[in-house]
């Protein structure tokens, strides 16, 4: 959604030629940039976004930025200190990497935990780890959900002020999200985006109603600012 006023410009390209109901949008049949009035605007109009040039680069190393990414998308600090990442149950080989990564950079005992769900009379309840001497403990049930099968996931956990610390700064607290201006205003991000995909995007391979097969990545997120920065 975009917000300005009537007369701001806006850079955009337009639709030239022909066009019918399986118009496609290439290079041939667009107009070159130009600017217009946010109130001459038409559905045949397309805004483009300039590319941010002349950037530093990223100081935070590939592996700590593939964390913050994963944080932004399915992570969660909690009281105690605790990080927790969560993953799908398919995703066992991912959850190792990022065990070992926060084991690498922050020198604690971090946990991986199998999650599930437990039925209980009229309602449904997740069953996690509990805390025990300090360290986390895993607790794994045999659960049901209310279709009668098993559901399981992975939590990857790790008590540490640092960690948590660190996340808070560069992803956002749990209930806003963002990336943070310091490493937004750099370039190299790519390892971010990575883990950022790999917990809340998707792959899309279909035919569209022109009959042509089109690949496509996805991402979805609660935070408009989060998913405008992303792109």
């Amino acid at each position: 959604m975009l917000h300005c006023t009537y007369n701001h410009p806006v850079l955009t390209r337009h639709k030239t030629g022909a066009s019918g109901k399986y118009w496609m949008k290439t290079k041939y049949n667009m107009s070159l940039p130009a600017y217009k009035d946010a109130q001459d605007l038409t559905k045949d109009d397309f805004v483009l976004v300039p590319k941010r040039t002349n950037l530093p680069k990223c100081t935070l190393n590939d592996d700590l930025l593939y964390l913050i990414g994963w944080y932004i998308a399915d992570g969660n600090i909690s009281s105690g200190n605790y990080v927790k990442f969560s993953l799908q149950e398919d995703q066992y080989e991912i959850a190792v990497i990022i065990q070992k990564l926060l084991n690498k950079y922050w020198e604690r005992e971090c946990t991986l935990i199998p999650e599930t769900t437990r039925k209980l009379k009229d309602r449904t309840v997740k069953v996690s780890a509990h805390t025990k001497a300090g360290h986390v403990e895993a607790k794994l049930y045999k659960s049901y959900n209310y279709k009668g099968k098993s559901v399981k996931m992975w939590n990857v956990v790790i008590a540490s002020k640092e960690a948590k610390d660190f996340f808070a700064k560069y992803g956002g607290t749990p209930n806003n999200k963002d990336i943070s201006d310091s490493i937004y205003n750099t370039t190299g991000l790519l390892p971010l985006i990575k883990g950022f995909f790999e917990g809340d995007g998707h792959y899309r391979c279909e035919t569209r109603c022109d009959g042509i097969m089109r690949n496509s990545l996805e991402v979805s997120s609660i935070y408009e600012k989060l998913i405008h920065k992303i792109r």
